[in-house]
């Protein structure tokens, strides 16, 4: 069906036609938005007609087609049509439809309204965004001159506690340190083959996990320390096995962290009902994220075979009493170990008993700068939440802050490698911009077979605070070659990895000392290779 006009009486004058009988004006519309200051301020709409209204050869107006028009099965409008129309009556009539001449502009106005709306939307939320910013950036200053302030207050009241020396404090034990104590007092053994302490410390899981640890019975059990990465693992032929993941230091779960382990032990044979996971965090706070569950948050062992033990009210409660008051007189170096082990842990926690003064004192300054005293309880503990929040908001930002700054050592080291190096290098391998395993070392030739010396950190490992480095097949071989597995074993045979797929061997050390041990380890490969 074509579009057609109506007619109108011949003396008829429509008010829009009165309008074109004025001078004739080009309806351009045009919205201009004013900025100023970088933040609009608001909106200025000028509606503005031009003098000459576009004409076609027969004086006629050229509307720039129908609104509302469109070319379908149910009707068709002609190409003239499209560009003009004779404009003698009140309305448009497409087929059987009426489209009032109004309907354009209040569409318009409509669209223009809809505009404004959204911008408004849109610029309340970036303000409100703003505001938050602002705010979360002035709540980091208080709280950094919080800690600011507690440092130096904490710094005085050391320097006035009486001697006290502790050589676990003076080696400045990381996490690694705790692990690989736990494991030797797990491992001790009576001369007729008793694991007295392993024993005491299974029955104070079973104490405090319930009917579900039970089944754990000690018969021959293997204990490693960061075999597969694993702090700590209990392994009793196929009947059970604990993976136990140290925390002390406050360290953050890896990817996928406790998933990765459970599949890993399941490789070695063992079932899943036969899995238990222990988690040792500092104090009670702390729990395992979601993520690092993986596949695992709603299985059995998480609901029945986990147990979490916080270093301050479970692991130094243990030690203290229930192995030292067990551990024999003549068993002199064990038992000055274990009290070595319990001070430290003390010291850690602020619960020496020589603290006591300087723990008064401290948190006389945290009630004083929160003005707990004028508070209700309910509101004094809510501040003290707040505040702990803070610093744990605080301690991952510091935490991505470092991160950052683990691959400028990188890129530092490499210009080191460079300038001690400039023989080999050309066999420089760097692998700075890797988001889980970023390493960088040397690769090196024997008998015609690569293999790498080379340092490396990643967040999967220890999140991204002990960087290690050694010798692998990076950059080198497919897969670890014997060739070298036998020229390197007798060389390093206390540290040789026999089932990490990348390291022949590799031990952890410090981004203090890391690029130091990773140039030392080069030139002893170099002057090994001569001999």
């Amino acid at each position: 069906m074509q579009a057609h006009l109506k007619t109108a009486p011949a003396n008829a004058k429509p008010k829009f036609l009165k309008e074109l009988a004025k001078p004739a004006q080009e309806k351009n519309f045009k919205i201009f938005l004013l900025a100023k200051r970088k933040r609009i301020d608001k909106f200025n709409m000028k509606v503005q007609f031009d003098r000459n209204l576009r004409q076609d050869k027969n004086r006629q107006c050229i509307t720039g087609g129908i609104f509302y028009c469109r070319d379908s099965a149910d009707f068709s409008v002609s190409a003239s049509n499209k560009l003009s129309c004779n404009l003698t009556v009140k309305c448009f009539e497409i087929g059987n439809k009426n489209i009032p001449p109004n309907v354009i502009g209040n569409t318009k106005k409509r669209k223009f309204n809809e505009i404004m709306t959204d911008f408004e939307q849109t610029k309340n939320a970036l303000n409100f965004v703003n505001k938050l910013a602002i705010q979360e950036q002035e709540s980091y200053k208080d709280l950094f001159l919080f800690v600011n302030e507690f440092k130096k207050r904490y710094d005085k009241a050391i320097e006035k506690l009486p001697y006290h020396i502790n050589l676990i404090d003076e080696l400045h034990a990381n996490e690694n340190a705790h692990s690989r104590i736990l494991e030797k007092l797990l491992k001790q053994k009576t001369h007729n083959g008793k694991f007295e302490i392993l024993e005491s410390f299974i029955s104070y899981i079973k104490e405090k996990g319930g009917n579900h640890f039970s089944k754990i019975q000690i018969k021959n059990p293997e204990i490693t320390q960061e075999k597969e990465r694993i702090d700590l693992w209990i392994r009793d032929n196929k009947s059970y096995a604990i993976i136990i993941e140290n925390k002390v230091n406050y360290a953050t779960d890896q990817e996928k962290q406790i998933e990765r382990y459970i599949n890993k032990t399941k490789s070695y044979g063992f079932i899943e009902e036969n899995i238990f996971v222990l988690y040792l965090p500092p104090t009670y706070e702390k729990e395992p994220e979601q993520q690092s569950w993986g596949d695992y948050y709603l299985s059995d062992i998480k609901n029945e075979r986990y147990l979490k033990l916080s270093f301050s009210d479970d692991i130094l409660f243990w030690l203290r009493d229930y192995v030292l008051p067990n551990v024999r007189i003549k068993d002199t170096y064990l038992r000055s170990a274990i009290e070595q082990y319990i001070d430290h842990l003390e010291g850690i926690f602020s619960l020496r008993k020589i603290n006591n003064n300087m723990n008064m004192e401290l948190q006389k300054f945290i009630e004083s700068e929160l003005k707990l005293s004028e508070k209700e309880p309910e509101q004094a503990i809510n501040s003290i939440i707040e505040k702990v929040e803070g610093l744990n908001n605080a301690i991952t930002q510091l935490q991505l802050v470092r991160e950052k700054y683990c691959y400028c050592c990188l890129y530092e080291w490499e210009n080191r490698l460079k300038q001690d190096f400039p023989e080999l290098k050309n066999e420089i391998q760097n692998n700075n911009k890797d988001k889980d395993y970023p390493n960088l070392g040397i690769r090196l030739n024997y008998k015609g077979i690569n293999y790498s010396v080379l340092i490396e950190f990643s967040k999967h490992y220890k999140s991204g605070l002990t960087p290690y480095f050694g010798i692998g097949r990076h950059y080198a071989s497919e897969q670890k070659e014997e060739t070298i597995t036998d020229f390197l074993k007798p060389y390093f045979s206390e540290k040789f990895s026999e089932n990490n797929e990348w390291w022949y061997f590799w031990t952890d050390t410090s981004y203090k000392n890391g690029y130091e041990r990773l140039k030392s380890l080069i030139i002893e490969m170099i002057k090994y290779m001569e001999k």
